[in-house]
């Protein structure tokens, strides 16, 4: 009897949140007044406003700010009250194709920072980059660092005329560990037609929490000698 009487509370609570309803949050010491009212009844994550309603940020952001409705960007280099732009002040670009936004990577090694307060809703990050050596091999490697649990991996390669190819399909890679692969020059066409990259490759991380620091390293095979580290304070 008492299991049924507790599912049928569980059902309702959870049908009032469906509607709108506020949670109860624990009130703050020295607080009064309708100021301390409305600190006190905020929206459940993903809901906002009064009466509370459901964020519009689609995959976007899993939450929004319950004042004002605006998404927390889950994508780092996605801008916008409802995270649909692309940061190209950061370097982040969007690809036509997919609508995602993408780090260009030269052949370098990169630091990625996510540790400040505002990357703490990131959960994804994108990158891309495009050999032109049309002889060269491509050394690639990433792994995260502070406070990183684990996170997946997901590499595509997109030749100009051809259908995509999946390089890497949800990898997960644990900890500390340092994921690496050799793209072979005699596996992929590299090089640049008519100023244009001749294959693209697609890199999205994925199911990781913030703060934390990325390490990505593309080099080209006969330049890994002479490659320079590059900070990006995210």
């Amino acid at each position: 009897m008492k299991i049924k009487i507790f599912f049928a509370l569980f059902l309702i609570i959870f049908a009032s949140i469906e509607e709108g309803d506020f949670a109860e949050i624990p009130k703050p010491e020295n607080c009064e007044g309708k100021d301390c009212e409305k600190k006190v009844k905020e929206c459940m994550p993903g809901f906002w406003g009064e009466p509370c309603k459901k964020c519009e940020c689609e995959d976007r952001a899993d939450s929004c700010d319950y004042a004002t409705g605006n998404c927390f960007c889950n994508s780092k280099g996605v801008i916008g009250d409802k995270c649909d732009k692309c940061d190209e002040k950061k370097l982040y670009k969007r690809d036509p194709s997919s609508g995602n936004c993408y780090y260009d990577l030269d052949s370098s090694i990169y630091v990625f920072k996510l540790t400040s307060p505002a990357n703490k809703h990131l959960t994804k990050i994108n990158f891309k980059f495009s050999p032109e050596d049309p002889k060269d091999d491509i050394n690639f490697a990433i792994n995260c660092g502070e406070n990183c649990h684990h996170f997946e991996l997901n590499m595509i390669a997109k030749e100009h005329g051809k259908e995509d190819k999946v390089v890497v399909k949800n990898e997960k890679i644990e900890g500390n560990k340092v994921f690496e692969k050799i793209l072979s020059h005699k596996d992929f066409k590299f090089g640049v037609e008519k100023e244009k990259p001749i294959t693209e490759f697609f890199i999205h991380v994925q199911g990781f929490k913030a703060p934390t620091v990325f390490n990505v390293n593309v080099i080209p095979e006969s330049k890994k000698h002479d490659t320079f580290l590059t900070f990006y304070e995210a």
